[in-house]
């Protein structure tokens, strides 16, 4: 049965790759955005905002999906429905708006910059934007920001039970990410390093 304009009759994801098995497209996809986010890591951001996350989602899902890096024209919803897509415009510009004007986080205090990604991250979450692939593309995401305020948060560290329920509780209450981001964040010594001596 046919879900929505980005699956096929199975309910599969149409794809780059002529997959027509769920499970072995997840497969593959696993693959693929693994080795493209080993490359995303050696690279740096020079501005936070909704187009960079949406540069890390097609650079991540370019060689799986057509619509790698465009907003979802379609609702969806997991334990609760995700911003409605003829919102997304306008959530992203407030998300992003108040980043910038905390400042993307930086030079600040350990603490605040967890609470501050714990609430980002919840926020950014509820919006969804893509069809697939929002999970992945976030946790790049968080990870540069992070970097670009000296600080290391890598939330493919987390237990998957874990992060999952923190995510989940985040579309109401973003305490548990904020908890996560306590228990991993740590100020980002080789980086920061690196950077004086002009590498």
């Amino acid at each position: 049965m046919k879900i929505d304009i980005y699956s096929d009759n199975n309910g599969v994801l149409i794809n780059k790759l002529g997959i027509s098995d769920g499970k072995l497209l997840k497969e593959a996809e696993a693959r693929i955005a693994a080795v493209k986010i080993i490359t995303l890591r050696s690279r740096s951001f020079a501005e936070f905002n909704f187009n960079t996350l949406r540069t890390i989602h097609r650079e991540i899902f370019e060689d799986i999906y057509d619509w790698a890096g465009e907003l979802r024209t379609v609702d969806i919803a997991k334990s609760m429905l995700f911003c409605r897509a003829m919102f997304l415009p306008d959530q992203a510009d407030d998300i992003f708006s108040r980043l910038a004007k905390n400042n993307y986080l930086k030079n600040i205090k350990r603490l605040d910059f967890c609470e501050g990604a714990g609430n980002l991250f919840c926020d950014l979450n509820m919006l969804h934007p893509f069809r697939d692939g929002n999970g992945r593309s976030l946790r790049e995401f968080m990870f540069h920001l992070a970097r670009s305020a000296g600080y290391v948060c890598d939330l493919n560290t987390v237990r998957r039970d874990i992060y999952l329920e923190a995510s989940i509780k985040g579309h109401t209450d973003s305490s548990a990410m904020i908890r996560i981001m306590n228990a991993i964040v740590r100020e980002d010594k080789v980086h920061e390093q690196q950077v004086q001596l002009g590498r």
